[in-house]
């Protein structure tokens, strides 16, 4: 495994995630179904994790899935729902709900690839949230695109 240690794990995405997709864009083959787009070997990882799982909700072939506390969430759309565009803004939202002190932020670069164009505005406005409570967030020194633009009519 390429992460050494965790405290928590998050799995948003539905269980249909990959063949809900799939149909959605007129592809017929659908391989390995209930797997959240990721095979069965993630879902056997995912049944023997020893710490909380983060889900939709509680699953009970998951026996440590908790519920994502999303009514809990602040700054929501017009429509009610919360602001909220990755996985990753999924677990910055919750650290910045619980008062994190700090977050550390690592392999969350989100500069390439067509899904980042709605994705990396949130999860900078969810870094600004942190720190308009006082939650120091630290970046990577190196080599990050987050909160990089270049400064407007500098």
């Amino acid at each position: 495994s390429f992460m050494q240690r965790w405290d928590r794990w998050f799995q948003i995405h539905p269980r249909d995630w990959s063949e809900d997709r799939k149909r959605k864009a007129g592809i017929v083959a659908l391989a390995e179904p209930d797997t959240f787009g990721r095979g069965q070997q993630h879902v056997q990882f995912l049944k023997g994790l020893k710490v909380p799982l983060y889900m939709r909700e509680v699953m009970s072939d998951f026996p440590t899935s908790v519920r994502y506390p999303y009514e809990d969430i602040p700054y929501r759309r017009d429509d009610g729902t919360p602001y909220i565009t990755s996985s990753a803004a999924y677990m910055l939202a919750l650290a910045v709900h619980e008062g994190a002190g700090e977050i550390r932020l690592a392999g969350v670069e989100m500069k390439a690839g067509t899904e980042y164009v709605t994705q990396r505005p949130c999860f900078e406005f969810w870094i600004g949230v942190a720190k308009a409570r006082g939650i120091k967030v630290v970046l990577p020194p190196t080599g990050c695109s987050l909160l990089s633009g270049d400064v407007y009519a500098a």
